[in-house]
This record gives C-alpha cells, sequence and structure tokens, in this order.
C-alpha cells in the first residue's frame, strides 16, 4: 500500500543534504508578466520505499521558485493558482544533487479570447469536490492526441486554446472508478463550456479512505457559525500525518489516505486546540468527522498597525513581541496581515516591552514599558518601521555569454545565477534576453556563486566577495557537448553469478587532485553511465555487504589497492563502455512472514483500533514503528513483515495496546519477562495470535510540556520531542509540536525521562541544551507535572561539498543501534550537519569539505563515542566510520526511577540473548541496619544449580537497579537468576543461545 510522505519520520529515512532542485519563473502564457503566489508542487514516487512524496513551494514577487526535493525519486512537476489553469509537467528523474530548470507558463482561467471546456468533479453521491483528478481530452481520430489536466482544491478544472475537432473526455484518480463522458464533443474555435460536471465512485476494495467534514464554533452567540482556516490533521499509529485546511465555508476534505486508525486535531488561532482520539477509517469509504472549536475569551490585548516610516504603507510580516520588562526573549508575539495589522491576546499579568523587527528595516523597541493587567485593552498601539541604511545593502549586477572574452561572446538568456551564502542565505535570478542579470538587497558576505543552464556546463566562482554597493559579476558558459564531455558507463554484477548489484555508488576520481570527485548509482539492472568532462580518471564502486555490514570498495580492474587501479581515459565525444565490476556476495532474498489475529476486550467484543506491534529480544527485528498494525471495527490485525536480512529464522515477541486498556503480550501475559517468544521460518502465516485485552491499564496520567523555537525565537512546527525512560527497552513516547511550537506528551508515569527535539534541517539536542544524553539534564516527574521544557534548535549549516561519511552504529555484542544520533562536528565546535542510524544502524552524512571533524555517536543508555577524522576528497566520496557504543554504566545504576517500589522484582531484557543481557530488580523500602539499606545478593546459576555469576552481594537502598550479565565463556542453555533481599527472594529464567 502506497503511502503519502508529507514529512519523514526521523527513524524510517535519512534525508540527503544533497538535494536535487528544480527552479524556475512561473509567468503569465498571454503577457509573459510574472506570477507570484503560484503552489509549484513536486508529486513523486520513491521506488526504494514505496511512498508517495510531495514537496511544495510558493513562486515569490518576481515568480521565481526554488523548489528543494530531498529524496530520490520520479516527479511531476504540478503549478496551481485560483486564476490561472493547473499546469502539469514532467515526469523528471531527480537524484541527489541533479539540478532542473523548468520555467512554466500558466494558462488564465478567464481568457474569453479563446474555446474553453471546463466543469467540476464532486465525489459520487455526495457534493464533495474530489482534487486531483486526471482529467483527459483525446481525439476521436486514429493519431489518438490531446491533452490533459488535474482538478484543483475545489474540484475545478478547465482547457483552454483545444484545436477544433472532435474529442472524448475521460477522468481517473486513485482508488476511485474511472470515468468516460457518454458522447463525443465537437470543438469549434468557439466553443465555451462552462459546466461539464461529473462525479466519481471510489472503487471497490480499495485500501484507501476519504475523510471530510466542517470547522464550527460552539461560542454562545456564534454556536455553529464556520470556521474557515483551521489546519485539520490526521495523524496515524506509526506517525505519518495527513492535513487540509478548512474553507470559507469551514469544509475540509482529506482524500486517498491509509484506511485505519487516526488521532486528528483541529487548531485555529483564537480558539481552544480540539483533538479527537481512536478515530478509525475504513476502507473504501467517505467518513465525516466534524470539530467544534470553543473561542478564547480575549480577556486582554495589544493591537495596532504597523507602518513604513516613509512610504507610510502598511508592512505585511512584521514579527510584533511582547518581551518582559527585563527584555528577555519575546514570549509573546503576533505577525501583521496584508494591511499592516497585528494583535496579542490573553496577556498574563505583568510588565512588558513591545518589539518589532522584519528583514530590510531597523529593529523597533517601544521608549515605555506596557503594564498589562487582566483587563487591559490597547487598540491602537501603532508602529512606524525606518528602511535599513541602503548603503549597508549590495547590488550584482552582470552577464552571462558563451565564449571566453567579451568580444567574441554572445548572450545567454535563461542562465540561473545563484549566490549560496553565509548562515543559509541564497539568492536566485535568471538572465535576460541579453544575457544581463541584477540581484538586489544583498547581504556582503563572501558567496559560492553558480551559474547554470541546460545544455552549457556549469561554472562556479568562489569565493565571491560582495561588498556594500555595487557589485559586477560575469559568466562565460562553454556548451556542453561533443566538444568537452564523454561518457563512462558499465555493469556492476555478483561475482560468478552474472547477478546484477543495484544501487552501488561509482566514483570517479579525477586525476586533478583538487577536483571533487564525480559519483553515480548503478540501477536496478546493475547498470550506470556518467557524463563526465575529457580526463583520466580512477573508477571504483563501493557496496555494502549484506551479510556482515561492512563497506567493500573495489577499484577498476579488480583490484583494492588504489595505487594498482587501472587509470579510464575519456576523450571528449566518446563513450567508454565496459568498465564493469564483479564484487562478492549475492542478492538477498526478503525475509516475509504474515501474523493475523483478532483483539477483543470485556465479552469478547471487538477492540477497534489497538495497536499490535512487534518487540525484539535482540535486536534482529527492527522495532516498532517499522512493523505495527491496527485492528479494525471487527478487532482484525494483519501484521506484514518484509525485511532484507540474511537469517533463516526471526524470533520476536508481539503485543497489543490501546488507550485505556492495559498492554498485553502474547499469549496473555501482563509483562514482557513472561511472554511467549515466538518464531518463524521465511515464508510463515501465523493465524490465531489473539489477545484479550483488560480496559483500565497502568498509563500515567502526568504530562510534560513545553515549547520549541528556532535561534531567533520563531515557533518551529512539527518537530519531534521524543521523551525516553531513563532504563527501558526501547521505550519511546513521540509528541509533536503544533504550529505554535508547544507540544504535550502525556500519560506519562512518574519517574527519570530525558527529552530529545528533532526536525528535518535542525540541530537535534537534548533538554537542556545537549548534544550527548549524559549531558542532558534528565526529567523528574515525582506526583506533578512539568511545564517550561522548552528547546530553541539551530539550523543546520547547507554545504555545497561532495564528501560523505558512513558507517554503522553498533553495540558491543555486534547489534545494530537504531535511532542513535551521529553529530559531525567542526574544529570550532560548531555542528555542522548530523544523520540518524536506521534500523541496521546505518548512517549517512553528505555535504562534507575537506578538514578535520569530530564525529559523535550519542544514544540514550549508552556511552557516547567520538572520532576524530579527516575528510580528504583525494581518497574519493566516501570516507567510512564506524562506532561501537558500549552499555552505560548503568550496568549498576541505582535509583533510575524517582518513586520508590512497593514490591521485590526482577526480570532481564533480551531474553533469549547472545551473549550478554541486562537484568532489572527492584528493591521496596526494606528495614536494613544502621541506615545501610537492605542486603541485596544477586546470582545466577545453571540448570544443574551450579553458580555461574555473582552480580550483586551489597547493601541497596528502596529504587529501581541495572546490571549486565556477560555470558561471553559460558555454553548455551537455560540459566536461573535469583535475587535476595533480607529474607525474600524472587527468580527468574533466561535462555543463552549462541
Amino acid at each position: 500500500m502506497k503511502r503519502l510522505i508529507f514529512c519523514l519520520s526521523v527513524f524510517l529515512f535519512t534525508m540527503s543534504l544533497t538535494a536535487g532542485t528544480v527552479t524556475g519563473v512561473v509567468s503569465n502564457s498571454v503577457n509573459n508578466n510574472p506570477v507570484s503566489g503560484a503552489q509549484v508542487l513536486a508529486l513523486g514516487f520513491s521506488s526504494s520505499t514505496n511512498d508517495s512524496l510531495i514537496f511544495a513551494v510558493i513562486s515569490g514577487p518576481g515568480g521565481a521558485y526554488f523548489l528543494s526535493i530531498p529524496i530520490d525519486g520520479t516527479y511531476k512537476i504540478i503549478t496551481t493558482h485560483p486564476d490561472f489553469i493547473t499546469s502539469v509537467n514532467g515526469p523528471f528523474q531527480i537524484n541527489g544533487g541533479a539540478n532542473i530548470t523548468l520555467n512554466i507558463a500558466l494558462q488564465p482561467r478567464n481568457n474569453t479570447s479563446v474555446n474553453m471546456i471546463a466543469g467540476r468533479v464532486r465525489i459520487a453521491g455526495t457534493e464533495l469536490p474530489l482534487p486531483g483528478v486526471k482529467v483527459m481530452l483525446m481525439t476521436t481520430n486514429a493519431a489518438g492526441t490531446g491533452m490533459f489536466t488535474y482538478s484543483d482544491f475545489e474540484g475545478k478544472y478547465q482547457f483552454l486554446n483545444i484545436i477544433p475537432g472532435i474529442y472524448s473526455l475521460s477522468a481517473q484518480k486513485d482508488s476511485f472508478v474511472n470515468y468516460s463522458h457518454n458522447q463525443p464533443i465537437n470543438v469549434t474555435p468557439t466553443t465555451r463550456i462552462e459546466n461539464l460536471n461529473f462525479s466519481l465512485a471510489p472503487a471497490g476494495g480499495s485500501l484507501t479512505a476519504t475523510v471530510t467534514g466542517g470547522v464550527y464554533s460552539i461560542s454562545s452567540n456564534a454556536a455553529g457559525v464556520p470556521v474557515p482556516g483551521a489546519h485539520i490533521t490526521f495523524t496515524s499509529a506509526n506517525g505519518l500525518a495527513y492535513s487540509a485546511y478548512s474553507d470559507s465555508t469551514g469544509r475540509y476534505l482529506l482524500s486517498d489516505i491509509p484506511a485505519g486508525g487516526y488521532m486528528a486535531k483541529c487548531v485555529k488561532e483564537g480558539y481552544a486546540t480540539r483533538t479527537l482520539n481512536n478515530i478509525y477509517l475504513a476502507p473504501n469509504s467517505v467518513d465525516s468527522v466534524n470539530f467544534f472549536l470553543e473561542p478564547l475569551v480575549n480577556t486582554n490585548f495589544v493591537k495596532g498597525q504597523v507602518k513604513n516610516s516613509v512610504t507610510n504603507a502598511p508592512i505585511e510580516g512584521v514579527h510584533v513581541g511582547l518581551s518582559p520588562g527585563n527584555m528577555l526573549p519575546v514570549i509573546y508575539q503576533a505577525i501583521t496581515n496584508a494591511e499592516g495589522r497585528y494583535g496579542i491576546f490573553n496577556i498574563p499579568p505583568g510588565v512588558y516591552r513591545l518589539t518589532a523587527f522584519k528583514e530590510g528595516f531597523n529593529n523597533y523597541i517601544h521608549n515605555e514599558t506596557i503594564n498589562i493587567t487582566a483587563t487591559t485593552q490597547i487598540s491602537n498601539l501603532d508602529i512606524l518601521l525606518v528602511p535599513s541604511d541602503p548603503t549597508l545593502l549590495a547590488t550584482v549586477t552582470g552577464k552571462v555569454m558563451t565564449g571566453t572574452s567579451a568580444g567574441t561572446a554572445t548572450p545567454v538568456a535563461g542562465a540561473k545565477i545563484t549566490l549560496f551564502g553565509p548562515d543559509s542565505l541564497i539568492y536566485i535570478v535568471f538572465s535576460d534576453n541579453q544575457g544581463n542579470f541584477i540581484i538586489q538587497d544583498v547581504l556582503p558576505g563572501i558567496y559560492n556563486a553558480i551559474c547554470s543552464k541546460e545544455g552549457f556546463a556549469t561554472v562556479t566562482r568562489y569565493p565571491y566577495n560582495v561588498v556594500p554597493g555595487n557589485n559586477t559579476l560575469q559568466f562565460y558558459l562553454q556548451p556542453q557537448g561533443g566538444n568537452t564531455f564523454g561518457v563512462i558507463s558499465g555493469v556492476v554484477t555478483f561475482d560468478g553469478q552474472n547477478l546484477p548489484v543495484p544501487y552501488a555508488l561509482i566514483e570517479f576520481l579525477g586525476n586533478n587532485p583538487s577536483l571533487v570527485p564525480f559519483t553515480a548509482r548503478t540501477n536496478a539492472s546493475g547498470a550506470y553511465h556518467k557524463e563526465l568532462p575529457a580526463g583520466t580518471y580512477i573508477v571504483s564502486v563501493v557496496i555494502t555487504s549484506p551479510d556482515s555490514n561492512n563497506f567493500y570498495r573495489e577499484y577498476f580492474d579488480n583490484v583494492q589497492n588504489i595505487n594498482e587501479a587501472t587509470p579510464v581515459t575519456l576523450q571528449a565525444g566518446t563513450n567508454v563502455s565496459n568498465i564493469n565490476f564483479g564484487v562478492p556476495g549475492s542478492p538477498v532474498t526478503p525475509f516475509t512472514f504474515t501474523i493475523t489475529g483478532v483483539v477483543r476486550g470485556a465479552n469478547n467484543t471487538p477492540v477497534q483500533g489497538a495497536m499490535v506491534k512487534i518487540i525484539s529480544p535482540i535486536s534482529s527485528v527492527p522495532p516498532t514503528p517499522a512493523f505495527g498494525a491496527v485492528t479494525n471495527e471487527q478487532g482484525v490485525y494483519t501484521l506484514t513483515v518484509s525485511v532484507i536480512q540474511p537469517v533463516q529464522q526471526y524470533m520476536f515477541y508481539l503485543a497489543a495496546t490501546k488507550e485505556g486498556y492495559a498492554p498485553q503480550f502474547y499469549d496473555h501475559k501482563a509483562a514482557i519477562s513472561e511472554a511467549d517468544l515466538i518464531t518463524v521460518q521465511n515464508g510463515t502465516n501465523l493465524t490465531d495470535i489473539n489477545f484479550d485485552l483488560v480496559a483500565g491499564g497502568s498509563t500515567g496520567s502526568y504530562r510534560i510540556s513545553g515549547r520549541v523555537t528556532d535561534a531567533e525565537g520563531d515557533p518551529l512546527a512539527g518537530v519531534f520531542v521524543i521523551t525516553s525512560k531513563a532504563v527501558s527497552a526501547g521505550q519511546l513516547i513521540i509528541t509533536i509540536t503544533d504550529t505554535a511550537g508547544y507540544y504535550t506528551t502525556q500519560a506519562l508515569q512518574s519517574g527519570k525521562y530525558y527529552n530529545l527535539f528533532l526536525k528535518e534541517g535542525y540541530i537535534p539536542e537534548f533538554y537542556d541544551n545537549a548534544i550527548a544524553w549524559e549531558n542532558a539534564t534528565p526529567l523528574f516527574i515525582n506526583g506533578a507535572n512539568l511545564t517550561g521544557i522548552d528547546a530553541s534548535l539551530a539550523s543546520v549549516n547547507i554545504t555545497l561539498s561532495f564528501g560523505i561519511f558512513a558507517g554503522f552504529v553498533k553495540d558491543e555484542l555486534g547489534a545494530p543501534i537504531s535511532g542513535a544520533i551521529v553529530n559531525l562536528v567542526t574544529g570550532d565546535g560548531t555542528i555542522r550537519s548530523y544523520a540518524i542510524a536506521d534500523e541496521t544502524g546505518y548512517y549517512t552524512i553528505e555535504g562534507i569539505g575537506a578538514a578535520n571533524y569530530d564525529l559523535t555517536a550519542t544514544q540514550v543508555g549508552y556511552l557516547s563515542s567520538n572520532h576524530n577524522v579527516t575528510y580528504n576528497p583525494q581518497n574519493g566520496t566516501l570516507h567510512t566510520v564506524d562506532f561501537t557504543l558500549s552499555q552505560s554504566p548503568a550496568s549498576d545504576v541505582g535509583n533510575d526511577d524517582s518513586v520508590i517500589p512497593t514490591e521485590l522484582k526482577v526480570m532481564n531484557y533480551p531474553n533469549p540473548f547472545n551473549p550478554a543481557t541486562k537484568i532489572h530488580y527492584s528493591i521496596p523500602a526494606m528495614k536494613g541496619a544502621d541506615g545501610k539499606g537492605v542486603y541485596v545478593r544477586l546470582k545466577v546459576y545453571d540448570i544443574l544449580g551450579n553458580e555461574a555469576a555473582a552480580l550483586v552481594d551489597d547493601y541497596k537502598q528502596a529504587g529501581t537497579y541495572t546490571v549486565g550479565f556477560d555470558a561471553a565463556d559460558l555454553p548455551s542453555g537455560i540459566y536461573i537468576y535469583e535475587l535476595r533481599a533480607g529474607n525474600t527472594r524472587v527468580s527468574g529464567k533466561m535462555m543463552l543461545m549462541k
């Protein structure tokens, strides 16, 4: 089943810092004027993950857009604007580092000088609009030519400038039955059909659903009034989010989302957020979910208008904030609308300072403090912003030409000029018909200036120093073609099998050491080809061995030492083929199995929306949320697992959870220490794996809440806040910040926690401002909620280098540590970039330039590790750095939780294990001698009663402890661990499997 990815879960994907880009200008096809405010959307599909992908931007005042696409895939570029017909271009294959220039000309909707066919598409049996329908107009002659468009968010479509002829009209959309108009359409130069409306019916057997509804106010004087502009989000059990905004009538629509269980949230400024839990969307259905919002009472407020001090014109997008009188960071703020107006409401009483800022203007600080009481209402606190001194900004003018000198050159129109500057500053313009360009209001500094155009070799100027005032910049482009470039191609196969090696990395190291190496990837057939400047290259292949998780590099021709490599000489205009490689190994057949069953509650009633998930005892199966399923309205679940790992069998535990019920482990066990271990072979289909849940459970009633902002204090939406127990078997609670940057992690028990804050494009950190978890401030819940647990995230510095650090993060047993964070730190202590290890422990960091770095790996529960490394491009693009993390000296950590246990307990995890495990034990309050606590002994015995290890022999205070047990020198078999505290003893069994 396809998934629609708006943002990517940090545990499932690692974004490439070398993103592909699509850039250009959106214009009016009638008068060539730029079109601002157009949505340019890349709608794609990733064959490696079977996911649908969406990335979108809005065109700027000059019609220019810059679309960054960090995930490789095949994309269509769809451009929409309320006043223009939707445009569709592509498909394009976009890979990391690829740059595509695409100028888009939109046809106006109300162009009465041309013929037209238009209408609206709805969902059959309803009045709901259906967006994203592909509507096709095809000629009925033998040539079968035609045109197509897509319905917009109101279901509207339109064809203009149709060549006269006889046409058939049809429409299609995933999960809906195809539509064909019942009669041909005769189009003449004057034909204008404005209401050719039709409906599409949901397809039977679809695995997707459609949800719609309305957002309404429940205030006493405006009950039932629609609320436009509300943000509705449906979040699935595995963290995928699908969102929409309510229209002017309060209605919203989400179509083609996977059926299953969801949490729905509705957010609108001025209203209390509304959350609905346990919503189940049935397959092949149209469900209705309404939200009723309660307006917030504006007991006090500060309002006003912001204008330009020179022109007296209102200024949109100004950040107006209230700071406490001591000028701490802004804590209450608003952004001005198109009329320059702002309003800050529901302000806690106190003394505040009003501030305002916007790029291009001097910062504003009100000359007097403002005393806010519970009834303060200030309606006309207006602000005049002074434009920044124009002499402090710069203008860059220049010309793009072909040739080598101004005397013989000819102008190049439509070339893209990009300035990449400090702090991720980017300026983009295009050359006009005379090759001229101008970039205005540039902040002075050192830039990387790049000029590119299809059919020409890209030219880079670095460093380019921009100084205040006027600057000039000239580019001379050389046509790409037979006179400067050639192609190297070949195939990568497994030795002795002639089977292809897909997605292998091919590196081309030029004879000029100052050049950054070129790279390519093999396709599904193992083939590659790369267009390169003429020259001599050392060619190598790099693969990851699936059976050992190690890297293997081979140079052409069949050597492992670069000094023994055979150089490949590429002449201009030639194709050097058969640069082939044979590598060790063989294709890995996916290991697949299926589990089905029923989750029931009291009186055998089905439990809908329960999560059934795999828990791995030995890290051989990726942890949830990689593998999980949600029960349907009959309580039935089907969990299908498919991974590429060379094993003969899998062993795991299975758990069922749902809010309001105690978690249960198979087979009807209350704790994982008592659970039955499930073993499956490849291709196994397990049935009747059922659960009977008991209402109540041990869910806590406490919360951790706070706010996440960027380095400038602006709220950050969509931040993953990951709360983990101080001692846990990979137990994580994930919350996502709302549009104002706030989060609340709920249902927590008393204990000790760590908070990790993650967002794509920002440096991750633990609370409070810590890179490694050992330096984090632990959060203790002891009978009360924790508030004000805030974070401020710094953005990642984007670089234009091409180096890669990659490797594996494993524990001392060689098992992968998924979710470990690897940070790239420069010599001055700045975090340049980061990566998160996937379920195999693999990480990759791209965009590396030649320098010395510190690479650090951290994961809660393990000792963080550091490597000092040097990146040298002469040694190839890819540098491998592996980490082995040891268990943290929680090898005997006391009082992991701040609550005192009420009974003597002991358990171990993982179980079975090889060769090490951790034993967790709890000591209740017991009398001891001289305040020393109670005397505790923890020993391990073999099945015959022989002592195998003495782990604890000391006095212990009441608390929860963990001790490590390494059985590397012991034979496989069953072992008994026994805990004695005073005159009380408890024991458990564990299995060592070597």
